[in-house]
């Protein structure tokens, strides 16, 4: 990347850091990895494909302030956030508001709010709900386990049926956020428009390794922010 080009990322980074709606987001992507990391701790605990569809699966299922349903909506049309401001503007609130709603854990989230699916539900060609349950549970328990690298862990799930790129390297960023960045459409499409795509159509894994090389420019907190940044930036281009 040319000295010019560093220099524009950098300075971007830091408007980045200084904007408090794009930090709220961060923060609440953030927090609902780590819960999602709790609840499935146990692969073997979760009830069913339907609990799954709804408290991960699913970029926003359902969200409450203070026991309120409200709509935060953080990807909508061109990742604007028009929905969200509009919420704050109905409700009379302010970002800081949310952000203490969310560190008092009054703000209740429902999904995975980092990445969206083009269905509703895990694996829908599936039509053996016993086979589906038991390949999520397979999935669940390869994030789970420590004898392998993140990168293991998402490539095994990448190849495990009802899987693919966004969904194995989205949930891989959710259990390593330090290790592990999301890769989908737009994230290639941010690639390209920086110049990092030079092959007509990168690997995810290859895609990693410049993710990571962003990381490190940047010293952003962990994937999950670099993510959202990313995704910004990629607006400006």
């Amino acid at each position: 990347m040319p000295i010019d080009d560093v220099d524009k990322l950098r300075a971007a980074y830091v408007d980045f850091q200084h904007d408090p709606l794009a930090n709220f987001i961060v923060n609440v992507r953030r927090t609902r990895a780590g819960q999602i990391r709790t609840l499935l701790a146990d692969p073997e605990s979760l009830p069913d494909v339907e609990m799954f569809d709804r408290e991960v699966w699913r970029i926003e299922s359902r969200t409450y302030l203070h026991s309120h349903r409200i709509e935060l909506q953080l990807f909508f049309k061109y990742y604007e956030q028009t929905k969200l401001l509009k919420t704050m503007a109905e409700q009379k609130l302010k970002i800081h508001d949310l952000e203490k709603a969310l560190l008092a854990g009054q703000l209740e989230l429902h999904g995975n709010y980092i990445f969206g699916q083009s269905t509703g539900i895990f694996a829908p060609m599936i039509k053996d709900q016993a086979l589906k349950f038991s390949l999520l549970k397979q999935a669940l328990h390869t994030f789970n386990d420590e004898t392998l690298t993140p990168q293991e862990q998402a490539l095994r799930v990448y190849n495990t049926k009802g899987f693919g790129e966004n969904n194995a390297t989205g949930l891989g960023m959710i259990f390593h956020p330090d290790a592990i960045g999301l890769v989908n459409g737009a994230t290639r499409d941010i690639m390209r428009k920086m110049g990092y795509q030079t092959e007509k159509t990168p690997s995810w894994q290859n895609l990693q390794v410049v993710l990571r090389s962003l990381h490190i420019l940047l010293n952003t907190r962990d994937f999950i922010e670099l993510d959202w940044f990313l995704y910004l930036y990629g607006r400006s281009l």
